[in-house]
């Protein structure tokens, strides 16, 4: 991976995202825009918008509360995969350190139980991330995460400045390996790394991700630098290094993930920080 970078220069911007977005209300209007949540009359959603239960109520409003009775619910078709939700999600934020304009939302299962059928010929899937977006309040943009395939309206500038953030979550992200679960994204990859350490050296990180091409373009990474008629899926490539080793992975990626790790957090707790005034900060990515 080459040594050089890209660098995204912040500004002073007050309390970034939480200026345009200052409640967990407020988000999940945001993330409704783009998804119509509440036009699935099978899930519910709290008043604070923080959770949404799928439930079955068949025509009776009187049945009883969603919790008690949980019913897998259709919100997305890919080819011959289903996807659907299934008990209580929780809305959950990751932010980009030193740009609070930056945000990825969205919600994550209660639950650790997956859920599949194949009796009907079509794969169902169990979402354990739902109705996931991109944010960036400075540049009043959304980008809806849950079909890869889908046309992404973003100019050059924009696609840049969106693959750059999410190059620096990933960056952050790769440096809390150690603390991550077994379900976390790359851990395979880190943790036989680190078994070849007897102490492990602070870690360097190089990171690039990118928006594909074109839907019906075959997946390729790095995609062409001319072609901006992208899809939302993104690709990345990764590599940590320590003591003159190395450990990379280049490959498609899914941001949702990031929502089930320990750069997360609820969106009670974000929303109950104080707004943090942005300091001038770059933000380098390797190319």
């Amino acid at each position: 991976m080459n040594a050089i970078a890209l660098v995204l220069c912040t500004v002073a911007l007050g309390a970034g995202a939480r200026e345009t977005i200052p409640t967990p209300r407020a988000l999940f209007e945001v993330i409704n825009n783009s998804y119509a949540i509440d036009k699935f009359e099978q899930i519910e959603f709290s008043e604070d918008g923080v959770t949404l239960n799928a439930c079955n109520r068949e025509g009776d409003e009187n049945a009883r509360p969603a919790k008690e009775n949980p019913t897998p619910v259709k919100v997305q078709s890919q080819g011959n995969v289903s996807g659907y939700v299934f008990g209580e999600y929780q809305l959950k934020i990751v932010t980009v350190p030193g740009t609070p304009n930056f945000l990825l939302a969205g919600y994550e299962s209660t639950s650790d139980d997956p859920y599949f059928d194949r009796s009907s010929g079509t794969e169902t899937r169990f979402l354990r991330h739902c109705f996931c977006v991109l944010i960036d309040t400075d540049r009043n943009i959304v980008v809806p995460l849950d079909d890869p395939s889908q046309r992404l309206f973003l100019n050059k500038e924009q696609v840049d400045v969106v693959q750059l953030q999410c190059g620096a979550i990933w960056s952050d992200y790769l440096q809390h390996m150690g603390e991550q679960s077994s379900v976390a994204p790359f851990l395979g990859e880190y943790k036989a790394f680190r078994r070849q350490f007897i102490q492990l050296p602070p870690l360097e990180v190089a990171v690039k991700v990118a928006f594909l091409g074109a839907a019906g373009n075959p997946p390729a990474y790095p995609p062409k630098a001319s072609d901006w008629d992208r899809v939302i899926g993104m690709a990345a490539a990764f590599e940590l290094s320590a003591d003159d080793r190395k450990v990379s992975y280049s490959g498609s990626i899914e941001m949702q993930k990031l929502l089930s790790t320990t750069i997360a957090q609820s969106a009670a707790d974000y929303f109950a920080k104080p707004p943090v005034a942005e300091t001038a900060q770059p933000i380098s990515i390797s190319e």
